[in-house]
C-alpha cells in the first residue's frame, strides 16, 4: 500500500514551512568569511529544522534536529564557528552531537555546502548522539 503525493502538493507543503532561517543575500565566495546563515539556509532547504544562536562572544551555533525522534524533545546536532582572535588564523569549526560529549569533529577549510552536508548527515543518522565517523565522512565524499 503505497502513498501518492504530487509536487504540486509538496511544494505547496514546503512554501507554507515556517522558517527560522532567513534566505541568504549572497552566495559567499571562495575564501571568504564562512557565512553560517548560508549554511543554516541550505540545511533548511534540505528538511532539517535549525536554529541559529549568535551570542556576543564570536561564536556562531547551528543546532538542528529533522525532526522529534523517540519522544525527544532537544536538538540533535550542534554546529559552532569560533571565529579566530587573529585575522591571519582560522576559525574554528565543529559539527557533532548536541550533548556534552567532546567528540564533535573539526571541520578543517569548511564552505557553506560542505558545512551544511556535514550537518544533514550528523542529523539523519540513526543514531545522531553519536559523532558521524571518519568512514562516514569519506563515503559521503565529505572528507
Amino acid at each position: 500500500m503505497g502513498v501518492s503525493v504530487s509536487l504540486d502538493q509538496v511544494r505547496c507543503r514546503s512554501e507554507a514551512r515556517h522558517h527560522d532561517v532567513a534566505p541568504p543575500r549572497a552566495t559567499a565566495l571562495p575564501g571568504a568569511d564562512l557565512d553560517m546563515n548560508l549554511v543554516a539556509w541550505i540545511v533548511e532547504r534540505a528538511g532539517v529544522r535549525c536554529l541559529i544562536e549568535t551570542p556576543d562572544d564570536g561564536t556562531t551555533t547551528i543546532l538542528a534536529e529533522p525532526q522529534l525522534r523517540n519522544g525527544r524533545t532537544h536538538w540533535a546536532v550542534r554546529a559552532t564557528r569560533v571565529r579566530a582572535p587573529d585575522p591571519d588564523r582560522c576559525d574554528h569549526v565543529r559539527v557533532g552531537p548536541n550533548n556534552d560529549s567532546p567528540t564533535a569533529m573539526r571541520v578543517l577549510d569548511p564552505d557553506e555546502r560542505r558545512l551544511a552536508a556535514l550537518i544533514v548527515a550528523q542529523a539523519l543518522r540513526v543514531e545522531p548522539e553519536e559523532t558521524l565517523t571518519s568512514g562516514e565522512v569519506e563515503a559521503l565524499g565529505l572528507g
